[in-house]
């Protein structure tokens, strides 16, 4: 049986879709309550990670449990991935030593919590960092989005510090078929936004992209499985690099894209990702891409602004849907109860457009309510 599990209901539009006889919604507490029995045999779907606890409750599957804490906890995940890159340095630090960590000169570091989403806490630092002044921001950025996500989503006492890596971010969602073959459901950029505080506010994919990554991150994940040997499994994964060198960030267990993210898939080519996943299905993106070669397909979160007031302030949609342009879904967001306000999937040609959304001062788009 196929099972989704799900700790909330949020974003799961072309998931929920797929509920029949044989594909199951199930909150996360039932299959604990039921004693439902886990294992690679099943195609387990999780769109929120706090369910992951109730996964590791039932399973009854050491390859199971095992993938998905070598894969949540990202510091196991380090010493995984040390097994293909050995000299690559990460290390664990307590929250309390955040302010006295003392760093080489001239080299970079990325600080994030040891089980994270979202980008909450993620911090690029070096010698030259006020770690006091920082470590009173991640306090806030803790606090802020801890209302938001649980302590097995979000650990607030233990960090990685590791090195940066150099080059852009890329985004991949795929999962292992039922014969542990990769298949691959999307491919995005991430450019990085001028604000720290809108980390995520825009994925965009291309057939410039696919030629350049699609081939090699199924070589990548055919050799990674090699040693976690994983079958009816997605995984959404976060890369660093150029198509000719890049390193993985963190993969993220049972799931792809958060946020709504793999939705970007249906949107742009009218395939359902979690659909080939629960079938089993390959995906021809050669045949969509030579049939929109010029064409960019972007998802664009609209953050709640920095510097509002929820109690003085609401959000412009229809001035944030005339700034996106050419929308192809847009779907407006509690702001009260999330730490964004919109949802929108657009398609475009320009790619200066992608830099002007990424840089985006979300502040812009609330209105008094008065």
């Amino acid at each position: 049986m196929d099972y989704i599990v799900a700790s909330n209901t949020n974003f799961l539009d072309n998931l929920t879709k797929l509920v029949s006889d044989k594909i199951h919604l199930h909150q996360h507490t039932e299959l604990v309550d039921k004693q439902i029995p886990l294992s690679l045999d099943n195609k387990i779907y999780v769109p929120h990670e706090d369910a992951l606890d109730a996964i590791l409750t039932r399973s009854q599957d050491p390859l199971l449990s095992d993938g998905v804490i070598q894969l949540k906890d990202k510091y196991l995940f380090r010493q995984l991935m040390k097994k293909v890159d050995p000299d690559y340095f990460f290390e664990v630090v307590n929250r309390i030593q955040l302010s006295t960590l003392k760093l080489p000169d001239n080299q970079k570091f990325v600080l994030k919590p040891r089980r994270g989403f979202f980008g909450t806490a993620v911090h690029f630092i070096d010698s030259t960092t006020d770690l006091e002044k920082l470590s009173g921001i991640i306090d806030q950025e803790l606090k802020a989005n801890g209302e938001y996500f649980s302590s097995t989503t979000l650990s607030t006492e233990e960090f990685i510090l590791e090195e940066f890596i150099e080059g852009e971010e890329y985004a991949v969602d795929m999962f292992y078929n039922s014969k542990g073959e990769p298949i691959i459901t999307n491919i995005t950029h991430h450019p990085l936004a001028q604000k720290q505080a809108y980390f995520h506010s825009i994925y965009y994919t291309s057939k410039t992209i696919f030629d350049q990554f699609h081939d090699k991150f199924i070589t990548f994940f055919k050799e990674f499985n090699q040693k976690v040997n994983l079958r009816n499994f997605p995984i959404h994964a976060e890369f660093k690099g150029t198509p000719n060198s890049f390193k993985p960030i963190e993969m993220n267990p049972l799931r792809f894209g958060g946020f709504g993210l793999a939705d970007l898939t249906y949107h742009s080519t009218g395939l359902n990702p979690f659909k080939a996943f629960f079938s089993d299905e390959s995906i021809n993106w050669n045949q969509f891409w030579d049939s929109n070669p010029d064409d960019l397909f972007a998802w664009v979160l609209g953050y709640k602004g920095t510097e509002i007031i929820d109690t003085e302030v609401i959000p412009d949609h229809q001035a944030f849907k005339t700034y996106l342009g050419d929308i192809i879904s847009y779907t407006a967001i509690d702001h009260l109860t999330n730490p964004v306000f919109a949802l929108a999937y657009i398609k475009l040609k320009d790619i200066d457009v992608i830099t002007k959304i990424k840089d985006t001062e979300f502040n812009n788009f609330f209105v008094s309510k008065n």
